[in-house]
């Protein structure tokens, strides 16, 4: 049981990661090596911040004594999470105003919430040991932000979509 659960997560994880590193070279090519410069500091500020708006708390879902206590604990994740994203909410939109940021940098909101409640789910589904819904929802993740990136980018040549490929992808794997 557990070898199985391990390579449920691991085939995910690596179908999850090998979408985007074959989309890079493209992406790249389409984009221009500016435009793609400005959306990986885009990307790693998504990351980060990400990573950052629930306090951390996700980790805590993982040493809950119940499963109701888990759920508190996950909701807590989403209280902060929203939290922190007011926060970058009016620091973003200082930035644009201020004319230090571009508009694409409007989405940066959208994309922290959307993969900091992502996090706290997938936390979550780890207690309920729901391995194969994990795995799922980072393939998920990946085809859609890739599926957006590409349609937007090499069909409609708007390299926004870049932008919002990342933010609809964790959107779209967190209602999964």
């Amino acid at each position: 049981m557990f070898f199985r659960n391990v390579i449920k997560l691991l085939s995910g994880s690596s179908v999850a990661q090998i979408l985007p590193f074959l989309a890079l070279p493209i992406l790249t090519r389409e984009m221009g090596v500016e435009a793609f410069g400005e959306f990986s500091i885009f990307f790693t500020t998504t990351m980060m911040l990400g990573a950052l708006s629930s306090f951390r708390l996700d980790y805590a879902i993982n040493s809950a004594r119940s499963k109701y206590e888990a759920i508190k604990i996950c909701v807590l994740c989403f209280v902060s999470s929203f939290f922190a994203t007011s926060i970058i909410v009016l620091v973003v939109f200082s930035l644009y105003y201020g004319k230090i940021v571009a508009k694409v940098w409007l989405t940066l909101p959208i994309s922290v919430f959307a993969m900091s409640i992502n996090l706290c789910l997938v936390c979550l589904a780890n207690y309920l040991s729901l391995f194969k819904e994990m795995t799922y929802s980072r393939v998920v993740n990946s085809a859609i932000c890739v599926v957006t990136q590409f349609f937007f980018v090499s069909f409609l040549g708007n390299n926004d979509g870049a932008y919002w490929g990342v933010s609809l992808g964790f959107i779209i794997s967190s209602i999964y």
